[in-house]
């Protein structure tokens, strides 16, 4: 028989957990069903209402858990606490000394006023600073890369005259860099201001200005970003903060409309609200969580690199862990990620502990019905065998740490993400990295790469026959060529293989498709429509089908490395101007761009979508894509089920 635990807010630790005596804390009520045997059924219910500074960690005494929250209620778990006992702190600010924090002792990076997140002080306002340095890359003949940059010079950035100087608080300061395709986040070991010098606390995952510099010595502007947060400096309007860690004080910029003595205020304690901590030899199996609204974490100071992997979720569960439920969740405005579920990894990234074990003895994890939006991080990052990412409502992620995507697996096989609505990204909407035997099916996704480069709606990255299928994806705004926001669709990268792209719709994306090192992989009955360029690409990609797909541009067409392509059958590709190109593809360098062959049977024709215009893409009568024998997926099933 299955025993219950309750929580209230109105609960007493010192009571028996039963509905009429519930515990206060959903960490007592962990240890009492600790006390059970391990595996035997246990629930925990916790009832509505505002719980604050809750942490707690389960592990194998926890298997066969259930946490959930009351039923209709969703209560709200804060992974923070109350900041009271503001001073007037100049003309515009208030401050609240906060005990730790002039110790090292407590550190966030985000806060919370009256439940939404606040802007932290930031240098430039908008937009970003441009540092000096710039570095290029050579290639070899076989596409790989050689930096310029030297490991020491991973930790050094030049400043422009006039953007920082000694006044610069470096105690407090923190610099982010932008790169192509991640960022770094480092505190200030020092600024020399006579050579407008920083050296960071650590290496950058690349050396600033990374592939700034082109061979012809002109310098990318958009490879040379960077800018300076949590610096009084930088409180430029209402309704900003930073942490003044030389005094010990958080200090607040109260809006127009704000009473300090009236507002909740809550500073982040924790990087993780549930953190499930398996280990490395032994699963934890059968926990589920559901029913929960968690909110209020923070995210730790260095985080460099792709993925920003080194910080947490606000649910995280680390280690060799194994049927794992995880539904009707709602995360909201934390600093870090929302949902990390991983197998076993060594430093920042994911490994592979046995070659035949792949992500280890993580496995069968579900994500389902959840939403979250206001993410300092990414939405949902799994990486686990035989897992499932599905239904689920992602919006605005991204916030803090610009490398990321709505959801990511990673480092797993036999996984499915699906019928999952992502809106609001600067990089990936769904990134899928060293994948086996997966499917991407049926998501739709929209606002995605708004600030970096080389990603896509859907990313795929050394997969080994992945399948993206049924999506819809619709682009953010207008991209042409030459621009930074590269707003590819659907993209196999680095050495994918046998994967299948086929049955998606890409509207008003520039890029549909991009397929980079992949081998033998199938692009199939596809429809791409844009309202500008379209580009196809398939560099340093060789026995790959391209077959049954309508382009439709209303200005030109260019596919380029078109020797990579075996078989063109039955494609239909239309330009409102007439021009449709391929071109020859070079290691890194663009060949010889030339008319585009209608062969295996391919056309140039008119499609006979419905009306372009209003998006409605179903074919007239007469459509040439009949006789080719072209049957237009369905498309309504792309997005959360109701």
């Amino acid at each position: 028989m299955q025993r219950t635990f309750h929580v209230s807010t109105k609960g007493d630790d010192g009571g028996d957990g039963t509905k009429r005596k519930p515990f206060a804390t959903l960490a007592r009520a962990v240890e009492a069903s600790r006390a059970l045997k391990r595996g035997e059924p246990r629930r925990i219910v916790v009832h509505g209402g505002i719980y604050y500074d809750v942490a707690v960690e389960l592990s194998r005494e926890d298997e066969g858990l259930i946490i959930e929250g009351e039923k209709g209620k969703k209560p709200v778990l804060v992974g923070g606490r109350l900041v009271q006992n503001w001073k007037k702190d100049g003309k515009k600010f208030y401050a609240a000394e906060l005990e730790g924090v002039k110790e090292g002792k407590w550190d966030f990076r985000m806060l919370l006023v009256n439940g939404r997140k606040r802007a932290r002080a930031r240098l430039p306002e908008k937009g970003y600073f441009r540092h000096q340095n710039a570095y290029g890359v050579r290639f070899r003949p076989d596409g790989r890369s050689l930096h310029d940059a030297t490991q020491k010079q991973y930790a050094l950035m030049n400043y422009r005259k006039g953007d920082l100087g000694p006044w610069l608080d470096t105690n407090n300061a923190e610099v982010t860099v932008v790169h192509v395709y991640s960022e770094s986040r480092r505190g200030i070991k020092s600024l020399d201001g006579r050579k407008r010098l920083i050296t960071f606390t650590g290496p950058c995952a690349f050396a600033p200005g990374h592939r700034a510099k082109a061979p012809d010595g002109q310098e990318n502007a958009e490879l040379q970003r960077y800018y300076v947060s949590n610096v009084r400096e930088g409180m430029l309007r209402p309704g900003q903060w930073y942490l003044d860690r030389t005094r010990g004080k958080l200090v607040y910029w109260p809006k127009p409309n704000e009473d300090i003595k009236k507002l909740k205020v809550i500073a982040p304690t924790q990087e993780s609200i549930i953190y499930i901590n398996a280990g490395r030899w032994r699963q934890t199996r059968n926990i589920t969580i559901r029913g929960l609204t968690l909110t209020g974490t923070t995210a730790p100071a260095d985080v460099i690199g792709f993925g920003a992997f080194k910080a947490r979720g606000a649910l995280t569960a680390q280690g060799w862990v194994a049927d794992i439920v995880v539904e009707d969740l709602v995360v909201k405005n934390v600093g870090g990620h929302g949902i990390k579920i991983c197998g076993p990894y060594v430093g920042d990234r994911a490994a592979l502990v046995d070659n035949s074990d792949f992500a280890g003895k993580a496995a069968r994890i579900r994500v389902a019905d959840c939403e979250l939006k206001w993410i300092g991080g990414g939405g949902i990052i799994v990486a686990a065998d035989e897992s499932v990412v599905t239904n689920n409502l992602i919006q605005d992620v991204g916030e803090d740490y610009r490398s990321i995507a709505g959801i990511q697996m990673r480092y797993a096989a036999d996984c499915e993400i699906s019928h999952n609505e992502i809106s609001g990204s600067p990089y990936n909407g769904i990134s899928a990295n060293a994948m086996r035997k997966s499917r991407v099916i049926n998501n739709c996704i929209s606002r995605y790469m708004l600030d970096l480069q080389d990603g896509a709606a859907i990313y795929v990255g050394g997969g080994w026959a992945v399948t993206m299928s049924g999506n819809v994806v619709v682009g953010g705004r207008s991209r042409e060529w030459g621009t930074r926001q590269h707003g590819h669709a659907y993209y196999n990268d680095s050495t994918c293989v046998y994967c299948v792209t086929e049955k998606n719709l890409a509207v008003n994306t520039c890029w549909p498709n991009h397929n980079m090192s992949s081998t033998d992989c199938v692009v199939r009955n596809n429809v791409f429509v844009d309202k500008g360029e379209a580009f196809v690409s398939f560099p340093l990609s060789r026995g790959m089908t391209y077959a049954e797909n309508i382009v439709y541009a209303k200005k030109g067409i260019l596919v380029m490395n078109i020797d990579a392509v075996d078989d063109w059958s039955n494609n239909i590709f239309y330009s409102e101007i007439g021009k449709i190109e391929g071109q020859y593809y070079e290691v890194r360098r663009g060949g010889d761009i030339v008319p585009l062959e209608a062969k295996d049977g391919t056309i140039f024709a008119d499609p006979g979508f419905k009306d372009v215009e209003a998006g409605d893409y179903r074919l007239k009568r007469g459509s040439p894509a009949r006789k080719l024998g072209i049957k237009l997926p369905d498309f309504s099933k792309a997005g959360r089920m109701r």
